[in-house]
């Protein structure tokens, strides 16, 4: 999951630094945050990264847990 972050950490950086607003969703307090507070009741406070490693199932790798938990963010989001 650090690698995965570090990676994610970088884009949201360099789309900072080059003034670029594509409504980037994976920010530390970020939509994606939010909806996995919203609907796991996971804090706010350690960002995604802390909520995915918290809701891993047993056996599940946390980076397995992300890409399901952002499948699911994402399909919800596209029903609104």
């Amino acid at each position: 999951m650090p690698d995965l972050m570090q990676w994610i950490g970088g884009y949201s950086a360099a789309l900072t630094v080059h003034g670029l607003d594509e409504g980037f969703e994976l920010g530390i307090a970020g939509p994606f945050t939010n909806w996995l507070s919203w609907n796991y009741g996971t804090s706010l406070s350690g960002g995604w990264v802390a909520a995915v490693e918290q809701l891993a199932q047993e056996g599940e790798s946390s980076v397995e847990a992300f890409f399901q938990l952002l499948d699911a963010y994402r399909a919800e989001s596209a029903a609104i």
